[in-house]
């Protein structure tokens, strides 16, 4: 049998969270005055791994590399700056949810995982077309 904290499922992710907010990584953001979805404050536990990563992430892809260069910015911007940088325009990742179990999977890695085509050049509507025999297993 299966050890039931390593099965994927739709609880999982709540599992996490509610774990990492018990032991003090993570918090809702403004919880007290009704939160703001999507958006977390890091504990004293939360805010050392964050930067323990950054640091590491900063190092190994910034100071190590000799063809890059560290940038840091908001990422709440004018949306005029999303549209000039090509991001609304080019950037997508197209989400299919499971009827049956209503876990939620992007489709262009479906698609090469389950199909082992290229999703790189596929349409939306292609997408949908492949995937619609496509099951996730549960």
């Amino acid at each position: 049998a299966a050890d039931k904290r390593l099965q994927r499922g739709p609880d999982s992710l709540d599992e996490v969270m509610r774990l990492c907010t018990q032991r003090g990584f993570v918090f809702p953001n403004s919880e007290i005055y009704g939160g703001l979805a999507g958006a977390w404050d890091y504990g004293p536990l939360g805010a050392q791994l964050k930067k323990t990563l950054m640091d590491r992430w900063w190092r190994d892809f910034v100071e190590r590399r000799h063809d890059c260069l560290g940038l840091d910015s908001p990422v709440i911007m004018n949306p005029r700056a999303w549209h000039a940088s090509g991001h609304v325009s080019n950037f997508t990742d197209p989400l299919v949810e499971c009827k049956h179990c209503r876990a939620r999977f992007r489709a262009d890695k479906l698609i090469e995982d389950t199909l082992g085509l290229s999703a790189e050049a596929m349409t939306m509507e292609e997408m949908g077309q492949r995937l619609a025999s496509v099951r996730c297993g549960s």
